[in-house]
């Protein structure tokens, strides 16, 4: 965000998904947002491996508000035990 996108805020936020069986990272940022057309380079195709890596999803979007800036979202699976032994 600091490199690219010439932001001067950026939140982060996080919340459970699918019954607890999932976790989503938004990081957002009031930046100049993305081109029109996304032309992946070295830098996002990592990330697309890395969260692949971990059975994840990454993706980019436009934020609703403010009308700047960009959204980055991840999802990650979370291992759920399936039963009590499996908990200690």
């Amino acid at each position: 965000v600091m490199h690219h996108a010439d932001a001067s805020r950026v939140a982060v936020s996080t919340r459970l998904l699918d019954d607890g069986r999932a976790l989503q990272i938004v990081i957002a940022d009031d930046g100049r947002g993305m081109p029109g057309e996304l032309r992946p380079g070295r830098g996002l195709r990592n990330m697309r491996q890395r969260a692949a890596r971990l059975a994840g999803t990454i993706q980019w979007r436009r934020p609703a508000l403010p009308s700047r800036g960009t959204e980055l979202v991840i999802e990650l699976p979370l291992g759920v035990p399936t039963s009590e032994t499996e908990r200690k």
